[in-house]
């Protein structure tokens, strides 16, 4: 029996499949992609591949997977209704962000609404301060008042993000714990587990996104991997991350953040491999991913001898990619990422 390596990149338009054989081989196939449910594009082109080419679906014996569903629901603002919990007097970091503009000196540029508007950010009495000691112990009375509004409210997911919550996550996972005991059936993201960093900002943002999203990918990812099972396909499904690297589907289904940049990633990914890109790269042309839903116009960090990066930039390049992409500004950007998945890669740019 032919065993296969299988790739899929889905878009808001086109699915394209590669299998890559045991030998090399490789086989490709470009199908509509099923917009109500993506996963019906991924098995029938699947099969389809399969059916053409005499492989069986027991064969593959992996399946990598990049994806745009997680930023397409966030750039259409089609993700779940969200709350945020935190800290009082911090309700506005969202709408502050780190002060920073993609155009300095363009007065008409304005930010882009927040994913949780300013009366579905709930503030709770409690602080912690720099030094991770408690300054003012956690109200629960506020908590609970906060939790019940929010889901009068009819929230979908809430995010949690208190101040100095990396240094001590007590008061955060305590309000975990309320949280999960009112609202059972509402997602829950904290920040000291989704993103334990210093900047306040970062992390509201990066707990609010992953929140925001969760309840889609999740129901996506547990989608597909029935409808894979069901044809046949008895194979771990690996998500591609935004920073190139690949996780599994179940973590990729608790914190969906980090395949925001999924499908794009496996572009940078690749074109960082390939000796001529890099050069073509360096001198004169920007990487450019385009789709139905989305432009996107990464900036890939090259190695240097010493070990660290240097960043490919390009007049006016950044500050428009920022522009367009202002919602996922919080990511990190994509790092120096060499040679462990060429085939993956490969698969979802359909390259010789």
């Amino acid at each position: 029996m032919k065993t296969f390596r299988a790739g899929v990149d889905i878009g808001g338009t086109f699915t394209d499949i590669v299998l890559l054989g045991d030998r090399g081989e490789r086989y490709t196939k470009k199908v509509s992609s099923t917009v109500d449910d993506y996963a019906r594009a991924i098995t029938e082109g699947l099969s389809q591949l399969l059916a053409e080419i005499d492989g069986e679906a027991r064969g593959i014996a992996e399946l990598l997977h990049g994806t745009t569903v997680a930023s397409n629901a966030i750039l259409e603002h089609k993700g779940a209704k969200t709350g945020l919990i935190t800290t009082k007097g911090f309700r506005d970091v969202l709408e502050i962000r780190n002060l920073r503009m993609p155009r300095l000196y363009d007065m008409s540029w304005t930010k882009p609404p927040p994913l949780v508007p300013r009366r579905l950010r709930v503030e709770i009495d409690e602080r912690v301060n720099a030094q991770g000691g408690i300054d003012r112990p956690l109200d629960e009375a506020s908590v609970e008042r906060a939790v019940r509004f929010l889901v009068d409210e009819s929230i979908e997911a809430i995010a949690v993000c208190l101040l100095h919550s990396y240094l001590n996550p007590a008061h955060e996972l305590r309000v975990k714990e309320i949280v999960s005991r009112l609202a059972p059936d509402v997602t829950l993201c904290v920040s000291a587990q989704v993103l334990p960093v210093i900047n306040e900002y970062e992390r509201s943002s990066t707990t609010v996104i992953n929140g925001y999203v969760r309840p889609i990918v999740e129901r996506y990812l547990n989608r597909l991997a029935g409808e894979v099972k069901r044809i046949g396909i008895d194979a771990p499904l690996l998500l591609m991350q935004s920073n190139g690297g690949l996780t599994t589907a179940n973590a990729a289904a608790v914190t969906p953040m980090h395949i925001i940049e999924s499908g794009p990633a496996a572009g940078v990914d690749l074109a960082l491999d390939e000796p001529q890109l890099v050069d073509l790269i360096a001198r004169v042309q920007p990487l450019a991913a385009v789709g139905a839903l989305r432009d996107d116009v990464p900036v890939p960090r090259l190695p240097r001898p010493d070990g660290g990066c240097r960043e490919i930039e390009h007049p006016g390049d950044r500050a428009d990619a920022e522009e367009r992409n202002a919602s996922l500004r919080h990511l990190t950007p994509i790092p120096c990422v060499h040679g462990s998945l060429t085939v993956a890669k490969k698969a979802f740019l359909n390259v010789s």
